[in-house]
């Protein structure tokens, strides 16, 4: 969320966004997810899918701000 501009950087009250790593970001985190099959709790698993879904959403939504004229 930090580097889709959502929240503020440690230290300052300021937020920067920065596209190109927040899709690495979401990308390594489905990595994770593909890794761990089958090795977490429903629990975990459920978290960490509304992370996922969360994450797209927003990283959708600020690159078609970007792209706007």
């Amino acid at each position: 969320m930090q580097q889709l501009g959502k929240v503020p950087e440690p230290g300052s009250d300021q937020a920067s966004q920065d596209l190109p790593q927040a899709k690495l970001s979401i990308d390594m985190l489905e990595m994770l997810k593909a890794r761990t099959d089958g090795n977490l709790t429903m629990e975990e698993l459920r978290f960490l899918d509304h992370v996922l879904t969360e994450l797209r959403l927003h990283y959708v939504t600020e690159s078609a701000k970007a792209k706007a004229p």
